[in-house]
């Protein structure tokens, strides 16, 4: 018997400990017991983007993708209208009224993305009649326009060689480039979730090492003010001095200098966006202008964005912040704040060290569905935004205020799965109003979706201007677009010199015998020397001289008839 009571105490006491030991990891991971100031910090600072809790990066990503490649069809119309009620309204700009409220585009858009196949009819009316008729046809990297009044085949060119392209038409081709990068936003978003993880583990662990559990407090039950209520709240806090500052800085520099993977993904995000073409173009420029400018006759360098520039830069970075280290003061601190209300994140605050006032502050409230957030600097309020969802919807509305807490810009979204709507609306202090409204009926990716889309802009009581769009949208796999050949185009790109010369006289020919036609269905009376203006032998003009009423008189060399043009 005795024995059995030796052999109980020991097994009483392991399942002892084994309930402390649950109990103790269910009130760590559940509530705040146990967890230290800074893990208290990142835990509610993290939870104040709690609207991203169920996002899913990869997921999102595969759905745009699919929904980017789906083939559809659009039609649509554009119109417009002008009311000046001011009272000195002049004729011609009644004319123009006249001209913007009695006409309209239509317009039809047929896309097979998967074969980046993309055709596009234009057509413009007024007083109902149709005036022409574009056509825009992309197939693969080909590119090509037809107006049939002037043309009967498309005018295209490829994307590729440009730079031969363009001195066809003597245009300096130096930093035009060889070929147009297109940006395919799926390729420029993904990032594989491996790297993801690595890159975000390696600056984590960077800035966990750095922030050090001496620069955090806590602060139990603090009176605070969120959204005009005031609140006990817990508060914890995060205080960098300047030396902790410079230290993560150059931490964070000479790690990025050193880390090949993100310099690479930076560099690969960079060319696949066009920002690497743009940069070297803008850089090169400026160099040839440098070199121009300081007489220097040295063979031109060409800049180009790689990795190893970018190093360099980096260590530029480095070198400027370490030659600044002076200016990075112990006794000057920043302060990061993070208030915890009934468990959840209640308020963030920035302040310098030691100031009682908070320069800035996001406030966020918790009902049941909804929650109010708010940016505020120095007590007044900048941004509110009122977030609400359920099963069925998803409201957001948020207001931007000027410093006198006027209302300068409101925006309201509403989200339902066959039904979105978008109120964007600008108030100015003249009274002045500008105005859009969005709304959508239909599920994108399947069916047909109606969109109806109306601009205004309004001037007190004197002038209203409204650009109104109806488009509807049908997504289905039946539509067949034409390819970019010889048998219906003109290729830019190798046409011979005789054959421009002349398919530009037969575009002018065309021109001629349409442009009174076309100057009659719009209500213009056509100047008797207009189509002269047009003479294609225009380079054979001098400038003589300029008259008092602002135009310049040109006397043809040829005929000695005298053109006046504005």
């Amino acid at each position: 018997m005795k024995n059995k009571k030796i052999l109980i105490i020991p097994i009483v006491i392991i399942i002892l400990l084994v309930a402390l030991a649950g109990v103790s990891a269910f009130l760590y991971f559940k509530t705040d017991l146990f967890k230290s100031p800074k893990q208290l910090f990142f835990k509610y600072l993290g939870e104040s983007v709690s609207s991203t809790k169920n996002f899913n990066y990869d997921k999102s990503l595969a759905n745009y993708k699919e929904l980017s490649q789906k083939s559809s069809k659009s039609t649509g119309e554009i119109t417009g209208s002008i009311t000046d009620n001011s009272s000195n309204t002049s004729s011609s700009s009644k004319s123009i009224e006249d001209a913007i409220n009695n006409s309209k585009i239509e317009y039809s858009i047929e896309s097979i993305p998967s074969k980046n196949k993309y055709h596009a009819s234009i057509k413009p009316n007024y007083n109902d009649s149709e005036i022409t008729n574009l056509e825009l046809l992309a197939d693969n990297d080909s590119y090509g326009a037809k107006c049939t009044d002037l043309y009967d085949k498309y005018v295209y060119f490829e994307n590729n060689n440009l730079k031969t392209l363009v001195s066809k038409f003597g245009i300096d081709s130096k930093y035009i480039p060889d070929k147009l990068e297109k940006v395919d936003i799926y390729e420029l978003l993904n990032i594989s979730a491996d790297s993801r993880t690595q890159i975000v583990d390696r600056y984590q662990k960077l800035l966990d090492s750095k922030l050090t559990k001496d620069m955090f407090t806590s602060n139990k039950k603090v009176t605070t003010s969120v959204n005009g209520t005031n609140v006990k709240a817990n508060a914890y806090t995060l205080t960098i001095n300047g030396e902790h500052a410079y230290d993560i800085l150059l931490s964070f520099f000479q790690t990025l200098k050193d880390d090949d993977q993100t310099l690479d993904l930076i560099i690969e995000k960079c060319e696949k966006s066009g920002v690497t073409k743009a940069y070297e173009t803008q850089e090169n420029i400026q160099s040839s202008i440098y070199s121009i400018s300081s007489d220097n006759n040295d063979d031109e360098i060409q800049i180009t964005f790689t990795k190893d520039s970018l190093k360099d830069d980096i260590q530029t970075l480095i070198e400027s912040l370490q030659d600044s280290k002076d200016n990075f003061s112990a006794d000057e601190s920043v302060q990061i704040i993070v208030y915890s209300y009934k468990g959840k994140t209640a308020k963030i605050e920035f302040k310098n060290g030691g100031d009682e006032t908070s320069a800035f502050s996001i406030e966020i409230t918790h009902n049941k569905s909804e929650e109010i957030i708010t940016l505020n600097s120095d007590d007044t309020t900048y941004i509110k935004a009122n977030y609400s969802s359920s099963k069925k919807e998803e409201k957001a509305t948020i207001v931007l205020y000027e410093d006198n807490d006027t209302e300068f810009a409101n925006l309201y979204i509403e989200h339902k799965k066959d039904k979105n709507k978008i109120n964007f609306k600008i108030n100015d202090s003249s009274n002045s109003v500008l105005e859009l409204n969005i709304d959508s009926n239909g599920q994108i990716g399947k069916g047909t979706i109606e969109t109806v889309c109306n601009l205004k802009f309004k001037e007190e009581d004197d002038l209203e201007i409204n650009l109104n769009l109806n488009n509807s949208t049908t997504y289905t796999d039946d539509i067949n677009i034409d390819d970019l050949s010889s048998n219906n185009g003109e290729l830019l790109n190798t046409i011979s010199n005789t054959k421009m010369n002349d398919l530009y006289k037969e575009i002018y020919s065309n021109l001629q015998k349409v442009l009174p036609e076309k100057a009659k269905l719009l209500g213009i009376d056509l100047p008797k020397d207009i189509l002269s203006k047009l003479d294609p032998d225009a380079d054979k003009k001098t400038i003589t001289e300029k008259d008092l009423t602002g135009y310049t008189v040109y006397k043809d060399s040829t005929t000695r008839n005298t053109i006046c043009l504005s």
